[in-house]
């Protein structure tokens, strides 16, 4: 296969989703043992939920940012460049990088049929190996159990809300689906719910269990309080188990975005403490 500039590597990832969306981790997990398995090089904070997983990642990586930290964030989808996805220290990968990465590995992504969503988090883990990413906030792409994440070797994980969604792939209730989504729960790894619904939490917990992690609600876990509504975002305090944080500000509004900033905060702090650093 010749080398391909930036521009033809990402026509290239773009016609992968001709192989179409196929939840499993067959493929994604013989991909990255033919890698040499970049994803057991850092450990990760992975998030899955309906809504608020890309601020609770955000959250989650600024955090690890601003302690020193050598930080992954691999989120989707972009907005703008396929680039946004995969970040380091707050830098999206460097498009010769893409390039060199996807003439490398094509023909063995073209013979396995390996999809779009597969084949762009092997190469967010892959980069992160060689940035020596520390720590990742890693979003789920879709659902949790048989997305491609979930070959991490998380410090935490954390759901942030269950809704209706991708009913077709996750099924069709509140239960089915948080059933899917706590599919990232790992024996002895702490999972940070955000969530409320009966419904989902039953399903989560009995998951969790099964799994032999360890449950932590939000509400059990954390405060927030003295909400004031500025012109530029909300300014609150934030009080968790290990520290207590007055006059944080952030560029949103809503209760529903101040919990996702919560879970990152206190997920953050988790990863922290794993780090043997705490949040200052």
């Amino acid at each position: 296969m010749p080398s391909l500039d930036y521009r033809e590597a990402v026509q290239a990832l773009y016609g992968l989703q001709r192989f179409g969306v196929k939840l499993g981790l067959e493929k994604i997990t013989s991909f990255l043992a033919d890698l040499g398995n970049p994803q057991h090089s850092f450990t990760a904070c992975h998030i899955a939920c309906t809504n608020g997983k890309g601020t609770c990642a955000a959250v989650v990586d600024a955090v690890l940012v601003a302690h020193g930290v050598r930080s992954g964030l691999y989120t989707s989808p972009h907005l703008v460049s396929l680039r946004e996805r995969v970040k380091t220290g707050g830098s999206c990968v460097p498009e010769d990088y893409v390039a060199g990465w996807v003439s490398k590995h094509l023909d063995y992504i073209l013979r396995n049929r390996v999809t779009f969503f597969e084949t762009v988090t092997a190469m967010a883990f892959d980069y992160f190996r060689l940035a020596k990413v520390e720590a990742a906030a890693v979003e789920v792409g879709l659902g949790g159990r048989y997305d491609a994440t979930n070959v991490v070797a998380p410090a935490v994980a954390v759901i942030t809300s269950i809704g209706l969604e991708h009913t077709r792939y996750l099924g069709r209730t509140i239960a089915g689906i948080a059933r899917e989504k706590a599919g990232i729960a790992k024996a002895g790894v702490p999972l940070l719910c955000g969530e409320r619904k009966r419904s989902a939490v039953n399903v989560i917990a009995e998951a969790v269990t099964r799994a032999g992690g360890l449950l932590h609600f939000l509400d059990h876990s954390v405060s927030v309080r003295e909400l004031k509504i500025l012109p530029a975002g909300t300014r609150f305090s934030y009080r968790g188990p290990g520290v207590r944080l007055s006059g944080v500000s952030v560029p949103l509004y809503g209760m529903h975005n101040l919990r996702n900033v919560a879970l990152g905060l206190r997920a953050a702090e988790m990863m922290l403490a794993g780090l043997g650093l705490h949040i200052q």
